[in-house]
């Protein structure tokens, strides 16, 4: 792949400067409530389901 150089508006972070090991990842605040995303999107997989048509009560089962 070649590399290719773009412009960045000032107001972006430079993610090369901060992606040292090519993960990124949001902090969670204390008490949030955890979702175990794998597990879920495994399971629309196999039931042909779109997560974003999950209602709530279907979502919590992944909770934990």
């Amino acid at each position: 792949m070649k590399r290719v150089d773009i412009t960045i508006d000032d107001d972006h972070i430079d993610l090369e400067s901060v992606l040292t090991d090519g993960r990124l990842t949001v902090s969670v605040p204390e008490g949030a409530l955890r979702i175990r995303v794998r597990e879920l999107d495994r399971w629309c997989r196999e039931n042909g389901r779109d997560p974003g048509s999950l209602m709530e009560a279907e979502i919590l089962k992944f909770a934990g």
